[in-house]
């Protein structure tokens, strides 16, 4: 073991003689320790200043190997100037030394300057545009400089800063190679992580590194398949990729990265089967790795199967297996949440995703209402704010929400705010959003406001900032959300006139022209405009996309309640014609010409044929005998009530005789009379009661008139729509209740008093 205190300092050899055995046997702290010693002496030799880099990114300690960059370069104190007992003298000969070390740039295509380690320092620390700019000053022949702006900044060597603007100008990222190869590495993954995938596609395609090939195809893999998310899953790029997956062979010694990748783009192609399938070779290369490697193959003390695992899960709830993808995204929760291995990226998914699966931010209407109707789905309040914090405390790391982009980020911050709304949690909603303020988009914060103010019943204050919003932006949400609200305020007419201004921009087929018409369908009917049901249909099916679905189904039930034949069939004649296979249309038409004179279209053999099958296979015979007594139970016999009236009434009669025994006020022992005795028979009769007592009834009566119901206890919610969840309305008693309550009591004490005295 090496002695620090008793090393040999003579000369620069030496201690590197000294160093290499440190390197070895991987006693990267030692080593550290030792080159400090060395810097001490020999401030200006710039291998030291390498060599301690090294160790310090090996142990993972940052901003120690920052502040090493920073003594060569001047912009950090150098230790041998931080004694006090140099003179200035002593300091002056000290810079001058150091300057020294950074007289060459490149030594055998190696960065002397410490660009790589710099870039690297802040590729870790979550700061890629830094890390991107260093390497930018590397190709530019600039010298690092301090980018963190950190406080202990003394004077710096270079005073003049880089204008980041200017070095972009400059530079052509998917051109720029470096003669030091894993600096050109470092770029591409930088650029990757910026989000310019076409720049880091071209520094893959023209990087050539010998026993890396594997290597090489898989980051270029992942980066074209991020390129290609950006467009429609028919781009020639992913259709390019599949072919090569499907001529690909597998074999042994594959990285199980390599068929990880390949799962993620059929998932751009919405294959699902096939990407579960190289998911499971991916899960059996790392198993037979492993294994190769003698290590334990325990999830819990393996990492590589987190993503795995959720990758899983999210196959799984593709495939609608809704309980094993929750129970799958639970485990991996429970197992990897308290790892510092694991990627705080996928953590944070997995969270997202436990949010996901709780009802919370789904688009889909029939399968909202499928998983709300099943407890399992269900997330308590409790676990929604553990996970909400946690959430939160991930996404504000910047090397954590690098990792995503922002419609990633926006859907993750909208799946907190409606798991709060739904667990009836308004004061964690209410933090949330105050914590986010800054980085939400002013559209995101607007609708979550309008949101709050809905649970919170302020609907007025709801509904004008929603009205703001659609002046300010104009965005699709908006309007719809707003008709939503206005439907449940029971407004027709504003819902109407609202859809009737904005009705130019859901012309095209989107993802709200379906839900924009659905709206417009209903409002008719509710209005009992016929004819504005039968021009709205019909502008809806004008769009070839459109078919018999749920818009064209509701209206044309209401039509045909309403005796409009022959607008149901010129709706569903139109459709057939231009899709024959359309059996919905079809048979609107065969059901709707019965009540016309002319017929559109001829019974063929096909229903014919299988009415007649049918008929056939599920015979049915009713025995007469036995229908009549069906749904007939035996008459049962009521005991006739006995006449209980006295025969010779005297005085007035008791006004409670009709209450229950328990809801008279002299049932209780407590309502005795003042001498201890129970009074007997009415109340007119008997002795008054204590003054009292019939305040302290009705205080009781108040208190139990008013307690809130406990729907509204649980927090529980009801949901009113498939996309904008933010009208659910919790259940409570309405302020005009709680008034009729109160003047009954208040009646009811007048008339007491009335008869006390």
């Amino acid at each position: 073991m090496l002695i620090l205190d008793n090393v040999d300092l003579t000369s620069v050899q030496s201690c590197l003689k000294q160093l290499q055995p440190l390197l070895d046997e991987a006693r990267y702290s030692e080593a550290s320790k030792l080159c400090h010693k060395c810097l001490k002496k020999w401030p200006g030799e710039n291998s030291f200043y390498r060599v301690k880099a090294f160790c310090e990114i090996q142990l993972s300690r940052w901003h120690s190997c920052l502040q090493t960059i920073g003594w060569l370069h001047g912009y950090r104190v150098h230790p041998s100037i931080a004694n006090s007992k140099t003179t200035e003298s002593d300091n002056d000969s000290v810079k001058e030394s150091i300057k020294e070390g950074v007289k060459i740039h490149y030594n055998n295509d190696i960065c002397c300057w410490l660009h790589f380690e710099q870039s690297y320092c802040y590729y870790k620390l979550g700061k890629y545009k830094l890390g991107l700019k260093t390497l930018l000053m590397c190709y530019n022949n600039l010298p690092p400089q301090d980018l963190l702006k950190s406080s202990h900044g003394h004077g710096s060597v270079n005073q003049n800063k880089v204008n980041e603007e200017e070095l972009y100008e400059k530079s052509d990222l998917g051109s720029i190679i470096f003669n030091d190869k894993k600096l050109t590495l470092l770029l591409a993954q930088l650029c990757l992580r910026i989000g310019n995938f076409k720049e880091a596609s071209d520094i893959y395609s023209k990087l050539k590194l010998k026993g890396a090939e594997s290597l090489l195809s898989i980051n270029r893999l992942s980066v074209d398949l991020s390129l290609s998310s950006q467009y429609s899953k028919d781009n020639e790029l992913l259709t390019s990729l599949v072919k090569k997956i499907d001529d690909h062979i597998v074999e042994r010694h594959d990285p199980y990265e390599l068929y990880f990748n390949y799962a993620c783009a059929f998932v751009l192609l919405d294959d699902v089967i096939r990407a579960q399938d190289y998911l499971d070779i991916a899960n059996e290369m790392l198993e037979n790795e492993l294994k190769q490697e003698g290590a334990d193959l325990d999830p819990e003390e393996q990492v590589e199967f987190a993503n795995i695992l959720a990758f899983r899960a999210y196959l799984n709830f593709k495939r609608s297996n809704f309980e094993l993808a929750k129970s799958i995204n639970t485990n991996l929760i429970k197992t990897f949440i308290n790892s510092l291995d694991v990627d705080q990226a996928t953590v944070l998914v997995s969270l997202n995703n436990q949010l996901f699966f709780g009802y919370l931010h789904i688009h889909n209407y029939h399968l909202a209402r499928l998983i709300r109707d099943n407890e399992l789905y269900r997330v308590e309040p409790a676990e929604v704010t553990s996970m909400v914090r946690k959430i939160e405390n991930l996404i504000k790391k910047e090397q954590i929400y690098r990792k995503f982009s922002d419609s990633e980020l926006r859907m993750i911050h909208g799946n907190c705010i409606w798991a709060c709304l739904s667990s009836g949690n308004l004061k964690e909603a209410h933090r949330y959003l105050e914590n986010f303020n800054r980085s939400l988009h002013q559209k995101d914060l607007l609708l979550y406001k309008a949101a709050l103010m809905c649970v919170e019943g302020k609907y007025t204050k709801s509904i004008s900032l929603l009205r703001q919003a659609i002046t300010q932006f104009g965005d699709h949400r908006f309007v719809l959300s707003l008709t939503k609200l206005l439907i449940k305020q029971i407004k027709y007419k504003d819902a109407l006139s609202l859809l009737q201004q904005n009705q130019s921009q859901y012309q095209e087929y989107n993802e709200y022209y379906k839900e924009y018409h659905q709206l417009y369908v209903k409002l008719c009917i509710l209005l009992g405009l016929t004819n504005e049901v039968v021009s709205v249909l019909n502008n809806y099916i004008n769009n070839p996309k459109s078919g018999c679905d749920e818009v064209v189904r509701t209206g044309c039930n209401y039509l045909e309640n309403n005796g409009h034949h022959e607008d149901v069939v010129k709706i569903c004649n139109y459709l057939y014609q231009r899709d024959k296979t359309d059996l919905s249309a079809k048979l609107g038409i065969v059901y709707n010409q019965t009540f016309l004179n002319e017929s559109f279209i001829e019974m063929d053999e096909q229903f014919s044929n299988n009415a007649e099958e049918l008929e056939n296979e599920y015979k049915i015979t009713y025995n007469i005998g036995e229908e009549e007594n069906v749904g007939k139970s035996k008459a049962r016999r009521r005991n006739k009530r006995r006449n209980k009236k006295p025969k010779n009434i005297v005085g007035n009669p008791d006004p409670e005789r009709w209450l229950h025994k328990h809801e008279r006020y002299l049932h209780y022992s407590a309502f005795s009379s003042p001498t201890g005795n129970k009074p007997r028979g009415g109340r007119i009769c008997q002795e008054v009661p204590h003054k009292d007592q019939p305040q302290l009834i009705l205080l009781n009566q108040l208190q139990a008139q008013l307690q809130p119901h406990p729907a509204m206890l649980r927090g529980k919610v009801k949901w009113l729509d498939d996309s904008s969840h933010f009208y659910s309305i919790l259940t409570n008693y309405t302020l005009k209740l709680a008034i009729n309550h109160l003047m009954s009591i208040k009646f009811s004490l007048k008339m007491l008093l009335m008869q006390s005295s």
